[in-house]
């Protein structure tokens, strides 16, 4: 989903790394869907759910903080460490569709 809107901004900025941590937070949003939204973003950047998003992408703390920063800077992520209203409602399902509606 990230790399197809890659072509557009922001997330034309991002680099891979950064692509990873905003898709591993997107992916830990979509799994914890049914909570209230502040209950899911509390789990989401707990210390625990970090470590574990860490070792999913495969990063160190530090450089896993630099990536937090650099998605903020760019309105990918909230300063309170929300994701961006249009990334919040992506919930993949197991399936994905991208459609264009092109209106004359």
């Amino acid at each position: 989903f990230l790399i197809v809107l890659k072509s557009r901004m922001p997330i034309s900025k991002l680099r891979p790394k950064e692509i990873d941590v905003l898709a591993e937070i997107m992916h830990q949003n979509a799994i914890l869907k049914n909570l209230d939204v502040d209950d899911r973003y509390d789990i989401i950047f707990s210390n625990r759910k970090r470590k574990e998003m860490r070792e999913v992408v495969g990063i160190s703390e530090e450089s896993f903080n630099n990536n937090l920063s650099v998605l903020r800077k760019y309105g990918l992520i909230t300063k309170d460490n929300k994701l961006n209203k249009s990334l919040e409602s992506v919930i993949f399902n197991g399936e994905f569709s991208l459609e264009f509606l092109f209106r004359g």
